[in-house]
C-alpha cells in the first residue's frame, strides 16, 4: 500500500498567513543551524540543508511533502518580502505561486517541486540560481512591460 500524505497547502487555505506561518515553521526547525532572515543570501544555506539532507529523506513520502511545503513556503516568502507580490494558486500545478510585477507584468515564481529536485539529485540547478532567474526577470520588469514568466 503506497502512503500519500496530506497535503498541507490547498486551493483553500492558499493565503498569506498560512504561507507565512510554513516559512516561519521552517526559520524555528531550523535556525539551530543558520541564521534564516529572508534574505536572499540565506537562500544559500538552505540549499546547504537541501543537499546534506540523510538518506532517508529521499524516500519518505511524508518527510518530502513536509521539507518541500516548508522549504518552497520560505522562498516564496523570501521572494514576497523583496520583491513585493501576491500569493495565487497555479491550477496547473496544484501549488501556490507568487506573482509579482502586476499590474505591468505577471512574473511568478513557485519553488516547491525546486526544493524536491534539490533534494533527491544532484545535478538540478542550486536554489540560488533558481532564485537569481526570478530577480534577473524582476530587474527586466523595471524597464520592460507586458513580461509573463514563471519560474519553477
Amino acid at each position: 500500500m503506497k502512503f500519500n500524505p496530506p497535503r498541507l497547502l490547498t486551493k483553500e487555505n492558499c493565503s498569506n498567513h498560512k504561507i507565512e506561518y510554513f516559512a516561519s515553521a521552517f526559520i524555528k526547525h531550523y535556525s539551530f543551524k543558520e541564521n534564516f532572515d529572508y534574505s536572499v543570501q540565506s537562500l544559500s544555506q538552505l540549499d546547504h540543508i537541501l543537499k546534506t539532507m540523510p538518506p532517508y529523506a529521499k524516500f519518505n513520502p511524508a518527510f518530502r511533502q513536509n521539507t518541500r511545503v516548508l522549504f518552497g513556503c520560505y522562498i516564496l516568502e523570501t521572494a514576497r518580502r523583496s520583491f513585493g507580490g501576491r500569493y495565487k494558486w497555479w491550477e496547473i500545478k496544484e501549488l501556490p505561486i507568487l506573482l509579482s510585477g502586476e499590474p505591468q507584468n505577471a512574473i511568478g515564481i513557485a519553488p516547491f517541486d525546486k526544493v524536491l529536485e534539490r533534494m533527491v539529485s544532484d545535478v538540478t540547478e542550486s536554489i540560488p540560481e533558481f532564485f537569481q532567474i526570478y530577480v534577473d526577470m524582476m530587474e527586466k520588469s523595471k524597464t520592460e512591460s507586458r513580461l509573463s514568466f514563471i519560474i519553477y
